[in-house]
């Protein structure tokens, strides 16, 4: 496309929406940088305001994808508040290994007793590491990142945004392939994976807990990321198939047509 800034408005101090950020600038391997203005990712938007929702619109999205599932909406507080005019697709990740419902029913029982058990002695850090992995692996939720990264296709270079719940471990995932099929080394994609622990106020998300009387530290790995986390993702594709390029096209449905036409939109 030859018709949209290659930079977005800046970021706005959004009211009711975390972990708003773009892909824009971040290096490939053979010398680029990802176009800046047309990636972007974030937190559900449930809670937004009406300033929030006048400054997407400033965005001009061609598309919209919510990673949620309805159970999730429905925690976060309902449906999304966003502006008219982009595509909104409800690409919902379903929890297959049930790791989801076993961590949202156990918080929301408020047991400490019981939260210790299932999450104390750092079996917290390990099933919030296996939530990648399994993001990863899992032929169910490969159909929905290949959907995805279909969307980001059919965008033709228009700015899509893309996001979950706390815009961390599925928009997450997300970002890391496409980023991948951008040609994205692995250190950025790990710092820009780290940056969800700067754009997610996870001090304030303890509170919530503690003020409900839940030991907050039992529960800070499902609060953040870590290194581990998608290193151990990345290293799960790499054990699997021969080639990053052959994860792409065997998983997610991504041939290397489809790669060449994406880095020729998004990578300058």
């Amino acid at each position: 496309m030859t018709d949209r800034t290659d930079r977005a408005p800046a970021v706005p101090r959004f009211d009711g929406v975390v972990n708003f950020r773009e892909m824009g600038g971040l290096p490939t391997s053979d010398g680029g940088t990802v176009r800046g203005g047309r990636l972007f990712r974030s937190g559900h938007w449930s809670q937004a305001s009406d300033d929030d929702v006048a400054a997407l619109a400033a965005y001009d999205l061609t598309a919209i994808v919510d990673f949620r599932s309805d159970i999730d909406r429905r925690g976060d507080g309902g449906p999304n508040r966003i502006p008219d005019g982009p595509d909104y697709l409800q690409l919902e990740m379903v929890d297959t290994g049930g790791n989801g419902a076993l961590l949202r029913t156990t918080l929301m029982s408020g047991d400490q007793a019981l939260i210790e058990e299932r999450f104390g002695g750092g079996r917290a850090e390990e099933l919030a590491g296996l939530f990648v992995t399994d993001m990863a692996l899992d032929e169910t939720k490969q159909r929905v990142f290949s959907r995805f990264l279909r969307v980001i296709l059919e965008a033709d270079g228009g700015p899509v945004l893309w996001h979950c719940s706390a815009g961390k471990d599925r928009a997450g995932w997300a970002a890391t392939v496409l980023g991948m099929a951008l040609g994205v080394p692995d250190d950025a994609l790990v710092e820009h994976y780290l940056a969800s622990n700067i754009h997610r106020p996870v001090e304030s998300r303890l509170a919530h807990y503690a003020a409900r009387g839940i030991d907050a530290e039992v529960v800070r790995p499902f609060l953040m990321v870590h290194e581990r986390f998608l290193r151990d993702g990345l290293a799960a594709v790499d054990a699997g198939w021969p080639s990053r390029a052959a994860y792409l096209e065997q998983a997610l449905g991504l041939d290397p047509a489809d790669g060449r036409e994406l880095r020729r939109l998004l990578v300058e």
